[in-house]
């Protein structure tokens, strides 16, 4: 799914409106026609539009809402928003950001600090962190081909 980060001047567009792929290529095609007047549209996927729309929480004004929930819910609504006020009331206290809860690298520990095992007969068996690097590395390399050759999709 697309989620709309800056709805611009469209009128059928609302910030953090979730778009299909069908409805993503349609605005698409408006957007990029020469007789398009769609000015500041921006739309994105995965996790750098996750990120953005971290950025753009104001923690203060959010527990105060949360807090006003709070005085008129009861159960489990009201256990809900008290869990999520303690999670923002945190991040306050530590002077944290929600968008630095988005990775932009992958940390890569050295192999020497990678446990190993040893099996019946001396051999070795690796960590699962092994198959996992192993796996993003290959999965980073693919996109980079497809991006390369222009594949449709990507």
């Amino acid at each position: 799914a697309y989620i709309v980060l800056n709805a611009g001047n469209a009128e059928n567009l609302t910030y953090k409106q979730l778009l299909t792929e069908d409805q993503w290529l349609e605005i698409e095609e408006q957007l990029y026609s020469e007789d398009s007047n769609l000015v500041g549209v921006e739309v994105g996927i995965g996790a750098e539009a996750v990120q953005r729309l971290l950025q753009d929480v104001d923690l203060e004004t959010e527990a105060e809402k949360l807090r006003e929930e709070i005085n008129s819910a009861k159960g489990q609504k009201r256990a809900k928003l008290i869990k999520r006020l303690r999670v923002i009331d945190n991040f306050i206290a530590t002077g944290s950001q929600p968008d630095w809860m988005v990775l932009g690298n992958i940390p890569v520990i050295p192999p020497d600090l990678r446990p190993m095992v040893q099996l019946d007969g001396g051999r070795f068996a690796t960590s699962d962190l092994n198959d996992l690097y192993r796996r993003v590395i290959n999965r980073n390399n693919r996109l980079a081909r497809l991006q390369d050759i222009l594949a449709p999709e990507i």
